[in-house]
């Protein structure tokens, strides 16, 4: 694997400047990329992770200033890498003897190869840290062990921007959705007066899962069905009640207590799987995300979906309809009248669906708020 960059996550400027200095002792192609803020660093690692060859993290973070938000810990990350596949080694660089276990194992749990280095004496770093290193990094080389090559997109910022673009459509409308579950006799007075309720809304599982699907594309630049039942898994175990049905409850509880997604998946339902309802609730990131793809992202459409999802011909329509709108329509989203809108979507997803059934479902809804539709 060609990979070039180094990712560090450090705060102390001395410590910095060492690995700064040892870094092209491992050979003049490699690069490092600094955090000193756990958060940050999630939130912008997605630029290079496709790039990285070896991820070194310290654990204990200070504040920059007495103002700046808490820096987060090197657990954080540690949790934060390993719900995704193995993309390199790790070296863990903390004094902090305890803490050092919990992300040990948080690696570990997550398949991932990790190793500590102790930052004992003035000159640990050269004579520590850069042999492990460099054994890690010619292992890695090597093609010994397989890792996982994420990919980044040419126009990986645009890919972004749109599929934020639908998670935010779709939040906002699920938080809606929520709001009148118990009113749906008011709800369309309500929405065309802009008689709405004041917020904060509260939003589903729909967008929960949205977000675990957003964010495994984010980073890894494609789907990967082992990192999103881990993603829908820790969103789970983080707030169980967001509205998720009996059904996902019992599949996550078994994913969180180590069960395998697949197992889960099969027996859900008395192993006939859903409708695919949930699946069309949050799988439209997806086609913003490969806009001009259609022909891509259609058959690739339920990778994102069998954590939960099932494998009848009826619930892979049912996810299909939302994203074969939305991957066509998401640039005249901004330039078009909501009537208008509609009457595209409508023409768009009829074509594409199948089996029969889902089809004069979806027309029969659509034209109740487009009857300007006709087949």
């Amino acid at each position: 694997m060609n990979r070039q960059t180094i990712i560090l996550l450090e705060d102390d400027a001395d410590r910095v400047r060492g690995f700064e200095s040892a870094v092209p002792q491992l050979g003049p192609a490699y690069r490092l990329r600094t955090w000193r803020d756990a958060h940050r660093m999630m939130a912008e690692c997605h630029e290079i992770l496709a790039d990285a060859a070896l991820i070194s993290l310290d654990h204990d973070l200070n504040k920059e200033t007495p103002e700046s938000p808490d820096p987060g810990d090197g657990v954080d990350v540690a949790s934060f890498l390993a719900r995704l596949p193995c993309l390199c080694p790790v070296i863990l660089h903390t004094s902090n003897t305890d803490r050092v276990w919990s992300m040990h194992n948080e690696f570990r749990f997550g398949g991932w190869d990790a190793e500590h280095v102790t930052p004992l004496g003035t000159d640990w770093i050269k004579q520590s840290w850069l042999p492990v290193a460099g054994k890690l990094l010619n292992k890695f080389m090597s093609g010994a062990t397989a890792y996982f090559q994420p990919t980044k997109p040419e126009d990986q910022s645009e890919r972004l921007g749109r599929a934020l673009l639908s998670l935010h459509g779709l939040a906002i409308g699920d938080g809606i959705g929520e709001m009148m579950f118990s009113r749906p006799d008011k709800a369309h007075r309500m929405i065309t007066e802009n008689d709405l309720p004041a917020g904060p809304w509260w939003h589903t599982d729909d967008t929960e899962m949205a977000i675990s699907i957003v964010e495994v594309l984010r980073l890894l630049g494609s789907e990967n069905q082992d990192a999103l039942a881990r993603q829908f898994a820790w969103r789970y175990e983080r707030e169980p009640d967001r509205g998720y049905g009996s059904g996902a409850r019992r599949q996550l509880r078994m994913i969180v207590e180590g069960a395998e997604w697949r197992v889960t998946s099969r027996e859900a339902f008395g192993g006939q799987g859903s409708l695919g309802n949930g699946s069309a609730m949050r799988v439209a990131p997806v086609g913003a995300w490969f806009e001009n793809e259609w022909s891509k992202s259609k058959p690739n459409s339920m990778l994102p979906l069998r954590p939960r999802a099932s494998v009848r011909r009826q619930a892979i329509a049912s996810s299909q309809s939302p994203l074969s709108a939305q991957s066509r329509s998401t640039r005249s989203a901004l330039d078009s009248n909501q009537q208008n809108l509609l009457r595209r979507v409508v023409s768009m997803l009829l074509p594409a669906l199948a089996p029969a059934q889902t089809a004069r479902l979806v027309h029969r809804a659509l034209f109740q708020i487009t009857p300007g539709c006709r087949r």
